[in-house]
């Protein structure tokens, strides 16, 4: 009889939880829909001829800003231009999402699982043992009750609001953290989409396709951008005289097969008021085929950030990517993302360089193009190991 009390107060609970939406769960998610399955999102600009798959979406990923009439010329009437959690404005197959809101959906619950995995059935457990955890299915949203200092209980329901089926069990605070900073949990209550992009190119700086920029080489301009600017002080490449119309080269950069491109970033983070933004700048080097009319950009060698408020820098390279498959993807990566075990383990070992998961989910998404659905399974290099020990 202590047992049924015990359930019967437990679902009541959950139901308070599930259907009370008055209270707020912010962050505009009122609005917000939620991907149902794994996926992946299509760049809303083409890149060589094409609408190339940009990124993976897990399961359980925060949508916004839906329109379904943008795609409908460009990609066909089954997508939808959505911007996701980190930031980044894609089209997303329709039958990958909601119908209904995140919050008709679970109420004031807040802690999805993007990624499978295990929590204890009780306040202390031996990890290694199934008989004592509780799996957590990719996708399940749970409630988060702080029972005593560290330690949290998380209470789902994996039957329906009029049919209860509750599920509980325990985690440590820290390691909630650290999934969250991992990308295997997303918190609901925080502010989604945290920030707002842009982009910039400064095109009177690079190289073109094979060209190689020697110390001392100069180019006139009629005036320097700011972007410029910064990006000349950023990564010392160049001094400037004649009032900024004149720049001289310090460095020597390009060569064969290699296309140098500078870009700035201004990230906005929408958690503070007013808001903050901080820029970064980018020098980005392509492999290029200059035996080709066009010169191509096949793939990115390397990238180098500098983050030009506390001034720095990191560098990235493609960790093993396999640089041919170029033909599976119709557009230049340094990251080819093709497996939800490639998106975690890549989504792991970016979010070390970054504040945040959605700057790395950001950045992810930048610089990965997924091979196209025919060619992702059926083409053994699409499903290469290279962010397994790199």
């Amino acid at each position: 009889m202590e047992k049924f009390k015990i359930l019967f107060l437990s679902i009541c609970v959950v139901i308070f939880h599930m259907t009370n939406i008055n209270m707020a769960i912010g962050n505009g998610l009122s609005d917000a829909k939620v991907t149902i399955r794994e996926t992946y999102g299509l760049n809303t600009v083409k890149e060589d001829g094409g609408y190339r798959v940009k990124t993976f979406i897990p399961r359980g990923f925060l949508l916004f800003n839906i329109d379904e009439n943008e795609p409908f010329l460009k990609v066909g009437q089954e997508y939808l231009s959505a911007t996701t959690q980190d930031g980044v404005r894609l089209f997303i197959h329709k039958s990958a999402v909601s119908g209904s809101s995140f919050k008709d959906l679970y109420g004031t619950q807040s802690v999805i699982f993007n990624k499978t995995h295990s929590i204890c059935l009780k306040e202390q457990c031996d990890p290694t043992n199934d008989d004592q955890l509780l799996e957590i299915g990719a996708g399940e949203v749970f409630e988060k009750i702080e029972i005593s200092e560290g330690t949290l209980k998380l209470v789902g329901n994996r039957g329906s609001k009029t049919s209860p089926e509750i599920v509980e069990g325990f985690i440590g605070k820290d390691k909630l953290e650290s999934l969250n900073t991992q990308a295997i949990v997303t918190f609901a209550t925080l502010k989604h989409p945290r920030y707002t992009l842009s982009t910039s190119e400064a095109t009177n700086l690079g190289s073109s396709c094979g060209e190689i920029i020697t110390k001392g080489d100069q180019r006139v301009f009629q005036s320097l951008s700011k972007t410029d600017k910064k990006i000349i002080d950023a990564f010392a490449i160049a001094k400037t005289s004649n009032n900024d119309q004149l720049i001289t080269f310090k460095k020597e950069f390009g060569g064969k097969n290699k296309e140098v491109v500078f870009k700035k970033y201004d990230v906005t983070d929408q958690r503070f008021q007013p808001h903050k933004t901080v820029s970064y700048v980018a020098q980005i080097i392509y492999h290029c085929d200059s035996t080709s009319i066009l010169s191509k950009r096949t793939y990115i060698e390397s990238v180098a950030i500098v983050n030009l408020h506390t001034g720095k820098s990191k560098s990235f390279t493609p960790l093993g990517t396999p640089d041919d498959l170029y033909d599976c993807i119709g557009a230049p990566y340094m990251y080819s993302v093709n497996s939800t075990r490639q998106y975690f383990l890549l989504m792991n070992k970016l979010s070390e360089h970054f504040e945040s998961r959605a700057l790395a989910g950001f950045f992810l998404s930048e610089f990965n193009r997924s091979c196209k659905g025919k060619f992702r399974k059926t083409k053994a290099k699409c499903q290469h190991l290279s962010y397994e020990n790199n």
